[in-house]
This record gives C-alpha cells, sequence and structure tokens, in this order.
C-alpha cells in the first residue's frame, strides 16, 4: 500500500508544469549578455513555449508587451532558435516588417542536427506599409525569377533577374524614381553594354564588360565619360589579349567646350602623354619607348619651356626653349649635339648668335643689343677660339684680339665695363712678347711690362696714384736683375736690388 502511494506521489510530481523563464534578447534578436558593454535588453520570450498544434508558438515581445516576432519553434525550449513555419517581424509600432516560410531540414554537413531554411515566398515591407521586395527561397537559396524593389514611395530602386542565386540578365537601379544604372548581368558579374544616368536622365558613363574565363571581368573597347551637362569628359578605350590582359590603353579627356584636353596612349613599353589648352593647342607632349624619349616633347622643366624633337632618346632637328621673361634658345639638334645656327634672345630683346659644328662652336659668334645693332663678335673652330675677337662678356668687360686655335696671336686689348681701356699688348704663340700695358680706370698707365716669348724680359715700370714713375725693374728671362724705386719730388733714384 505504502509502495503504491509513493509510485502516485511522483507522477503526480512530473505531471507539474514546467517553471516559467523569461529569456532576454538584444536588438538583433540575439541572447542578451549582460557582460557585454553593448548588449542592451531589447525584447524576451517566455518558457517553455506554449504548443499549438504540432509545434510551439514563439512570441518575442518587447519590454511594454508588443509583440515583434511571430512565429513557431519545433520544440517547447527553442533550441537551436530554429524557425519551422510561418514566421513574422514586425517594426516596434507594430507593423510588419517581414513575414515568410522556415522549414526544417538537416545540416548538409552530414554531422547530424537540423536546421532552419527560408523556403517560399518572403516578403519585406517599409515602416509605411509600402512593399520593399518580395523574394521567393527554395531551400534558403534565392529562386531564380525576376525581382523589384520598391522605396518607400512605391518607386522602384532595383529590378533584376536570378539564375542560381546570382544576377543574370538585365538589371537596373532607380535613385528617386529615376534611372541610375542599366546592365546586363551573367553569374552574378556584369557582362555586356553597361550605362549609368545622372539624376537628370543625362548619359554618364557607357562602357562593356566582357568575360575571360570563370572569375576575370574587364571592361573593354570604349569607356565613355560625360558631364552632368551631357558634354563628353573622357573615353578610355582598352585592348585586351586573349586572356584578359590590357596591352593598350588610350585615354582622352575634354574640355568643357568640347575640345581635346589630354590624350595618353599606354601599351607595354611605349607610352605618350598630350595635352591641349580649350582652343586646341598643343601645350605638353612627351613620347617614350622603352624609357627612351621618341618624336615631339614639349614640357615645362626647370629651364622654360621647351619644344624639341627626339629619337631613340637623342635630341634631333629643330629644339627651342622659351623662360617666362620672354627669353629663348633655339636651334637644331643631329644626334644630340648642336649644329649650325642657334639664337639665344634675352627678355630685353638683346640676342647672341652661335654656329656649331658636331656639338662645338665653330664659325662666327656675334651679339646684338635690343635695336639690333652688333655689339660684340668673335670666331671658333672646332670649339676654339680661332680668327678676329671683339667680344663682351657677361660682366660687361670687353676683349679685342686676334686668336689662332684658341691661343692669343696679335693685338690685345681689354677694357672695363665703363668703357676704360685697362690691358693692351701683344701676343705670339699664345704667349705676350714686347711691351705689355695696364692702366687704372682714370686712364693713366698703372704699369708696363716686357716679355720676349711669354717671359719677362727687359725693363717694368709701376706708376703712383699720379701716374708719375715710382719703381722700375729689370728682368733677363725671366729672372729679376734689377729694382729702382724712384723718387717722386727729385731725381734721385734708390737702387734696392742689382745684379
Amino acid at each position: 500500500m505504502k509502495h503504491n502511494l509513493a509510485i502516485a506521489l511522483l507522477l503526480m510530481v512530473w505531471a507539474l508544469p514546467a517553471q516559467a523563464q523569461r529569456v532576454w534578447l538584444d536588438e538583433d534578436l540575439d541572447f542578451y549578455d549582460p557582460d557585454h558593454p553593448v548588449s542592451v535588453r531589447y525584447a524576451y520570450y517566455d518558457l517553455p513555449l506554449p504548443q499549438d498544434g504540432d509545434h510551439h508558438r514563439l512570441i518575442v515581445r518587447l519590454p511594454e508587451g508588443e509583440p515583434v516576432l511571430e512565429a513557431w519553434s519545433p520544440t517547447p525550449e527553442w533550441e537551436g532558435q530554429l524557425f519551422v513555419g510561418e514566421y513574422i517581424r514586425r517594426y516596434e509600432d507594430g507593423s510588419i516588417q517581414l513575414t515568410g516560410h522556415y522549414e526544417r531540414r538537416q545540416n548538409p554537413c552530414q554531422c547530424g542536427g537540423e536546421q532552419s531554411v527560408r523556403h517560399g515566398l518572403f516578403t519585406e515591407y517599409h515602416p509605411n506599409g509600402q512593399i520593399r521586395l518580395a523574394m521567393r527561397f527554395e531551400d534558403n537559396e534565392r529562386a531564380d525569377g525576376d525581382y523589384v524593389e520598391y522605396d518607400p514611395e512605391g518607386r522602384p530602386v532595383d529590378e533584376f533577374s536570378l539564375k542560381n542565386g546570382r544576377f543574370h540578365g538585365p538589371r537596373r537601379n532607380y535613385e528617386q524614381g529615376v534611372l541610375v544604372d542599366q546592365g546586363h548581368f551573367r553569374s552574378g558579374r556584369r557582362e555586356g553594354a553597361q550605362k549609368t544616368f545622372y539624376t537628370n536622365g543625362n548619359l554618364k558613363r557607357s562602357w562593356t564588360e566582357t568575360h575571360f574565363g570563370d572569375y576575370i571581368v574587364q571592361t573593354e573597347g570604349p569607356d565613355v565619360y560625360y558631364r552632368e551637362d551631357g558634354s563628353k569628359a573622357r573615353v578610355i578605350e582598352r585592348t585586351l589579349n586573349s586572356e584578359g590582359r590590357t596591352i593598350k590603353t588610350v585615354t582622352e579627356r575634354f574640355h568643357a567646350n568640347g575640345e581635346l584636353e589630354s590624350l595618353t596612349i599606354d601599351e607595354g613599353e611605349y607610352d605618350l602623354v598630350e595635352r591641349f589648352n580649350d582652343q586646341g593647342e598643343l601645350v605638353a607632349r612627351e613620347e617614350t619607348r622603352d624609357g627612351l624619349r621618341e618624336g615631339l616633347y614639349l614640357g615645362r622643366d626647370w629651364h622654360g619651356l621647351e619644344r624639341t624633337h627626339y629619337r631613340n632618346g637623342l635630341r634631333q632637328g629643330p629644339s627651342m626653349i622659351r623662360q617666362g621673361d620672354g627669353s629663348r634658345e633655339e636651334g637644331r639638334w643631329v644626334d644630340d649635339e648642336k649644329e649650325g645656327l642657334w639664337l639665344i634672345v634675352d627678355g630685353d630683346g638683346s640676342r647672341r648668335e652661335e654656329r656649331y659644328r658636331a656639338g662645338e662652336l665653330h664659325g662666327l659668334q656675334q651679339r646684338f643689343n635690343a635695336e639690333g645693332e652688333r655689339i660684340a663678335f668673335r670666331h671658333f673652330r672646332n670649339g676654339t677660339l680661332h680668327g678676329s675677337t671683339d667680344w663682351v662678356d657677361d660682366y660687361g668687360e670687353r676683349e679685342v684680339a686676334g686668336y689662332l686655335k684658341g691661343e692669343r696671336e696679335g693685338e690685345f686689348r681689354r677694357y672695363s665695363a665703363s668703357g676704360v681701356l685697362v690691358e693692351q699688348g701683344y701676343y705670339e704663340n699664345g704667349e705676350p712678347e714686347g711691351a705689355y700695358y695696364l692702366f687704372a680706370e682714370d686712364g693713366r698707365m698703372a704699369e708696363k711690362r716686357v716679355y720676349r716669348q711669354g717671359v719677362a724680359h727687359g725693363d717694368w715700370l709701376q706708376t703712383d696714384s699720379e701716374g708719375r714713375p715710382q719703381l722700375r725693374r729689370s728682368f733677363e728671362n725671366g729672372e729679376l736683375v734689377g729694382e729702382i724705386l724712384l723718387e717722386a719730388e727729385g731725381s734721385d733714384a734708390h737702387y734696392l736690388f742689382s745684379q
């Protein structure tokens, strides 16, 4: 009798309802973690879930009691957070956000257990009740078909087709109901003609995508960009090989008035860059092959704007360099060496003419003032002075002389920048010969020297600041043999040294 009573008591305990438990979720409807610093208690559900037919009713509520999720679970404890059957997700105001249907499937990993998969029509809504997107699923994969996504006003946002879960076929994107992107897809990637548009309806870009194998997609052919006013801004044309690698790219940019702004060609070891102003005039150009310049070069360097022709990296043909102050240098190159007449013009209009042969000065060199009057000249042969010279250097000093194979020959005079004669003598074979005079800026003779074959020989005389004899020295074949200090006020002389 006592044994039967104990069994009855145990059966009564087992028959009591399980103790209710409240489970909190965060805003993502994941389990709330009180130890996580950003986790917030957002909604809850109570366990055990009440049974409703073959499944258990799951209602997730906000703290105030409003439902945000209505679904069914295969178990009263909602183990694994699995869904089965109809599914409804709501906004906080109670309006429907998403509806759909779940089914149970075995895990594909062959590791046992089950999973919930979307199967059937899922419809998503905007807060105002407008359908955002209705899409069918088959075992958690997006089903093939044509779909349209809408904005809250019911205007299309995205029109597309799916095949095997990927974009396949035409696709159009809209902003506020205006078409902004129109293209074609194959296996999830763009293929064929593509276009984008500004919101005013004008074409923004037009190009073509080409598939190479299963993984490579490249833009091929003309790729045209437009400004919002409809004018053409840039054209990029790519040439691809059979493997989809770019072997040539031609890029054109345009000014707002339609004139070409720049042209760029990139083809392996060959490169070309040209730039134009809005009047269509070429203002910059550089062409290289294997790293060496070719053809016309037009560019601004530290020394000014240069316009020169090249061949195999060597300057070849006419050339000009122009500075910002209007000065310029122009002439002709042959195999990277100056040849023929070169003209150097300063900003004030004065100029210099030079003649070259094989990169060396050869022939007459002249300087002219701004009025065109010749003010200096000299002659060169194979890079050395040869012939008569009447030259003014950059410091204004003037030299009048003759040269023979780079050595002074004959009479020689040098003038200061103020035009005063400061040196006068005679040269033979590049050496001074005979009397040689030095003059001060006031015109007086400051010193007289005497040479024989470039060596001091004879009496040398120095004067004081008044031009009076002050010191006489005597040389023989470069050796000092006597030195006399002359008195300024009398006729007496003092021998300082004499052999």
